[in-house]
């Protein structure tokens, strides 16, 4: 059986994909030369945009999770990655990239979705969330908070037709609608970089001045910092749909109002527990949630961060044998 992930396209506007000059396409280097590596090169540039990105992003955890991988062009053009067989593929398509798992559950070997997991994957076992209840908890803090002030709010979720950008919109929405001091202004959806958040951010506070709620991914949340900053506009409340390092940071610098979090940590640590089960025979969860959280100046204290994030410090070390 296979594991199909398909990344696809975000139906906001497309960023402007300028060719590099004198660069030679991929179907050009497929006649010069047998380096499955430069291949891959010409394929990204030549798609651009989200899909480029896209590809270049899956090429990297590819590598950072097996710095052995042997990168192949096959199939009339499909990048591969193997190591001791095919790991996927980086097919690209017009309305989206997809990476297909060749050996999946059938090898035998346990698969455990985890955190951001595939809805229709065929997996062992999954950990999930439910990203509305995340934006919902958003929502309710940010109520408590106001009391009875006023907001006027600008949201940007991250890349359109994602799904979990969507997802945590609604749910904070959920959580704000019928409240009579509450404006939803716009929803601004782009790619998931803090240079794409930036702009928008940018062109919102421009747009609205009167603008003083800025709730959104993460990136969107990072760039809303030093947007704010630049503007003057101290009074603006900033807020993230999910965890990082770089919102807690600016959470304990009084920069941001708060984030919800779903402890990715602790849904690391049980699925490789899982892992381990499913290798020894032994009974195991095949479907679990998370309860998620939301974390604040008010609450910090009393959140188990190593359940939430690595320390700071931390690198990853990898290591495969192949069998």
């Amino acid at each position: 059986m296979k594991k199909t992930t398909s990344i696809r396209k975000a139906a906001s506007p497309k960023k402007a994909y300028v060719p590099v000059k004198g660069a030679k396409s991929a179907a050009t280097l497929a006649k010069e030369t047998s380096s499955p590596a430069t291949l891959i090169d010409g394929r990204i540039r030549d798609l651009g945009g989200w899909r480029g990105e896209t590809l270049a992003r899956i090429r990297k955890l590819i590598h950072e999770a097996d710095p052995q991988v042997v990168e192949e062009w096959k199939w009339r053009g499909v990048p591969i990655w193997e190591h001791s067989g095919i790991i996927c593929t980086g097919e690209s398509y017009k309305d989206y990239i997809k990476t297909t798992f060749a050996k999946g559950v059938a090898s035998g070997k346990p698969i455990i979705s985890t955190v951001n997991p595939v809805a229709k994957a065929t997996v062992t076992s999954k950990m999930t969330v439910d990203f509305d209840t995340m934006g919902e908890q958003t929502g309710n803090y940010l109520l408590d908070f106001l009391k009875d002030k006023s907001a006027k709010v600008g949201t940007f979720p991250g890349p359109s037709g994602s799904g979990w950008a969507e997802a945590f919109l609604d749910g904070f929405k959920k959580a704000v609608k019928g409240k009579s001091n509450v404006t939803m202004l716009d929803d601004k959806f782009g790619d998931s970089g803090v240079a794409v958040q930036l702009g928008l951010i940018q062109n919102a506070l421009q747009a609205y001045p009167d603008m003083n709620v800025i709730w959104g991914c993460a990136p969107a949340a990072e760039a809303a910092v030093g947007a704010v900053a630049q503007a003057g506009k101290k009074d603006v409340l900033i807020m993230s749909s999910y965890e990082n390092q770089a919102m807690l940071d600016a959470l304990n610098k009084g920069e941001i109002l708060g984030f919800a979090t779903q402890y990715p940590v602790m849904q690391g640590r049980i699925a490789i527990d899982t892992a381990v089960r499913v290798l020894e025979k032994k009974d195991y969860v095949k479907s679990a949630k998370a309860i998620p959280d939301m974390i604040a100046k008010s609450n910090i204290d009393k959140i188990n961060m190593s359940l939430v994030l690595a320390p700071a410090d931390f690198k990853a070390v990898y290591s495969v044998k192949a069998p």
